[in-house]
């Protein structure tokens, strides 16, 4: 992590600097949509046909359930980032029409489902619901649109996987103890608990960056008769701010808020403010360290330079932005 904290400042500055050029950066834009369509369509042909285009099948979960998984082998990494970056690729379609991005969406909706990442279900309505809110017509085809595709395409999955309808059956289920929240969560509770108490016991640094999985059997909870323990083991805190202060504790977390501050300081004194139709980018930036989600933490080797990129490009969106009402 030391290592790379300087490698990925120059690769901030680097993408920064090229995306300085307006058009480069609409390119950029462009090529992550399409990928981001082609990964779509590559998992919706895995679950027709078993396989998807590069021959990677999907994934069994029991003897008569398998999820999609898209060209990442047994992750559900394609459901992480394609909820993430859905605000930039819903900007690309803009510009098409409502048709395209309502098309787009009814297909990212069947693979979400299909693909049984409950944090990346709360990420995707997050995703919607904040980027069509800011504007009238948007709130219209929100609304009248697009929820009621959503809840067609999550009948259709469940319909047709039953992995994913026990996986949307949970959100049916108010917990309203610790085990029950715990089994909902699939064991998260004890995760987050562990975490806590690794940030108790080194509150300034924290156990590291990276040292969640190994330090996790000696700050996870100790079972009880009435509270067993689901979570054995864990590779990751699963949830952003519990990984920044149980593996760096307050320093993490005030460099982590001091971002976080720059961002939006810089957002509110823009002509549009903190509105996330017109900084798809900022919004990509709320989702990742969205409170509700367990996604991977920043830690994440192949997570930061996503995060890297999400912070950069907002930046030189907003310059791009200011210069536009100047001329």
């Amino acid at each position: 992590m030391v290592i790379l904290i300087p490698v990925m400042f120059l690769v901030g500055v680097t993408l920064y600097s090229c995306f300085k050029n307006q058009k480069l950066m609409q390119v950029f834009a462009a090529v992550l949509s399409l990928v981001s369509i082609l990964f779509v369509l590559d998992c919706v042909i895995q679950f027709a046909v078993g396989v998807d285009l590069l021959g990677i099948p999907l994934e069994p979960v029991t003897k008569t359930e398998s999820r999609i998984v898209g060209p990442f082998s047994r992750r559900t990494h394609h459901a992480v980032l394609l909820t993430v970056l859905l605000p930039v690729v819903l900007k690309w379609l803009a510009q098409y029409g409502r048709f395209p991005q309502l098309l787009y969406l009814a297909a990212l909706t069947f693979v979400i489902y299909g693909s049984g990442s409950r944090a990346s279900y709360v990420t995707y309505l997050a995703a919607i619901a904040l980027f069509y809110v800011w504007t009238k017509r948007g709130r219209i085809f929100l609304f009248g649109c697009l929820l009621p595709a959503v809840l067609v395409m999550g009948w259709i999955t469940s319909s047709s996987s039953s992995y994913a309808k026990t996986r949307l059956q949970t959100f049916l289920v108010i917990p309203k103890t610790y085990n029950n929240w715990n089994n909902v969560l699939s064991g998260r509770v004890d995760i987050w608990w562990a975490g806590w108490n690794m940030f108790s016991e080194y509150p300034i640094t924290g156990i590291g960056a990276k040292a969640f999985r190994e330090a996790y059997d000696d700050f996870k909870p100790v079972p009880t008769i009435d509270r067993p323990l689901i979570a054995k083991e864990a590779n990751h805190a699963h949830h952003p701010w519990i990984s920044v202060l149980s593996e760096t504790g307050l320093v993490g977390f005030i460099g982590l808020l001091g971002v976080v501050v720059l961002v939006f300081g810089l957002t509110v004194r823009s002509k549009w403010g903190v509105n996330l139709y017109v900084y798809p980018w900022l919004l990509s930036f709320v989702l990742i360290l969205n409170p509700l989600n367990s996604m991977p933490p920043i830690y994440k080797s192949w997570w930061i330079p996503i995060m890297l990129l999400v912070i950069v490009s907002h930046l030189v969106d907003l310059e791009h932005k200011r210069h536009d009402l100047v001329s």
